[in-house]
């Protein structure tokens, strides 16, 4: 006798249906948000994005009611981005910033204008070495147009992805071993101190271990002075000032705040001058390679404007005599 068939029936709830189809969020949400971080107050964020109060108070309900969150809270007189919309303000800055320069490039590519090149600078931000680059490159592309962003260090990857910018200098780092890269020259970190602290013999961990020590983070980075020269040591500076910028860690030994460890490339020229003082670490060098990191579009495809880029930073470096 054959077995009756049987009939399965998937039943799925109608909210889940709603859900697959919904469109949560449109561009303008996101921009308001930025507006009322950046103002504090839903007027004034109103007033900076051309909307009326009642119209920006509507965009903030509708974008609570397709969430089904609460985005913000009532502070006094202001209101304050609840721990939701702060996670949705990181991506709305990033994607804003993304969009814009998507824009800027579709028009420039419309009109057929100047090609542009975005340099980004993260924690080595003591940029002598951009005005031969820029002269290297108009002398050699006179159409190509320069832009100098700021960003933070852990910025520069993402920036790199989303095309809002096109490269950046660095040491070598495992924090960037996923992007395209071209090796330029060889350095090594030294010890940069106030002019009263200057040292005829080579510095050991143990002159840091007695000093304020100035640094880009409090966490070790691989491939650096806390692993090859305080760890083998087993000495440790006996306070850190997390400084994530170059040039106002120079500024601060100059000024007699305390000592850092910088490669040489970045404190030559602060040397010379007699601004700083430095001095070879011990027992021995630490070498590093600085590389230039950038879009795979940038190094494969307009090799012409990465020659000369490398090119002109290779005459830096060689200028500045910081073999050793």
């Amino acid at each position: 006798m054959r077995a009756a068939r049987r009939e399965f029936q998937l039943i799925i709830p109608r909210q889940i249906i709603l859900n697959s189809h919904m469109t949560y969020l449109d561009r303008r949400h996101y921009q308001l948000l930025i507006a009322v971080r950046r103002h504090g107050q839903l007027s004034a964020a109103a007033t900076s994005l051309g909307l009326t109060q009642p119209a920006a108070s509507h965009q903030v309900r509708e974008a609570e009611r397709r969430l089904g969150i609460r985005l913000f809270d009532r502070v006094g007189r202001g209101i304050r981005l609840t721990e939701a919309a702060e996670r949705l303000l990181e991506a709305a800055l990033y994607a804003e910033d993304t969009l814009k320069t998507a824009e800027a490039d579709a028009i420039q590519l419309h009109r057929g204008t100047s090609p542009v090149l975005r340099i980004a600078v993260g924690h080595y931000d003591h940029v002598h070495w951009l005005p031969p680059v820029a002269a290297a490159l108009s002398a050699r592309h006179g159409g190509l147009k320069l832009e100098f962003i700021r960003l933070a260090n852990h910025d520069l990857q993402s920036a790199i992805n989303a095309g809002s910018a096109d490269l950046f200098l660095s040491p070598a780092s495992s924090e960037f071993e996923n992007l395209p890269s071209l090796p330029l020259f060889g350095d090594r970190l030294v010890g940069v101190v106030p002019l009263t602290s200057r040292a005829s013999a080579p510095l050991t961990a143990d002159f840091f271990g007695k000093q304020k020590y100035i640094a880009f983070s409090y966490h070790p980075a691989h491939g650096f002075e806390y692993e090859r020269y305080f760890s083998p040591a087993g000495v440790w500076p006996k306070e850190i000032v997390r400084i994530e910028s170059t040039s106002a860690i120079i500024e601060l030994i100059a000024a007699g705040f305390g000592a850092s460890i910088l490669p040489a490339w970045c404190v030559t020229q602060d040397a010379a001058s007699r601004r700083v003082a430095l001095g070879e670490l011990a027992p021995e060098p630490i070498r590093i390679m600085w590389h230039v990191f950038g879009r795979s579009k940038l190094m494969e495809g307009n090799v012409s404007v990465m020659d000369t880029f490398a090119s002109a930073i290779r005459s830096c470096a060689q200028g500045s005599e910081i073999g050793a």
